[in-house]
């Protein structure tokens, strides 16, 4: 409808708090106490228990891949 001002201005203000929430999320990881690889060690790498269709389709794609 003609209302460009309005556009310019959210661009330039998301522009602004965008570098802004890029600071603080850098102090934040900056003052982190654990470390990745200790997150990546606690974290469980499987499928949710519920999840029976999902491990179906796995196992039937790991027995595709094994055949080729």
């Amino acid at each position: 409808r003609g209302q460009v001002l309005p556009v310019i201005k959210g661009c330039v203000v998301g522009v602004v708090l965008s570098f802004k929430k890029i600071g603080e999320r850098r102090a934040i990881q900056q003052s982190r106490i654990v470390t990745n690889e200790y997150l990546w060690k606690i974290i469980v790498h499987d499928l949710p228990p519920n999840a029976t269709n999902l491990r179906s389709l796995r196992s039937i794609w790991h027995k595709l891949n094994v055949l080729k």
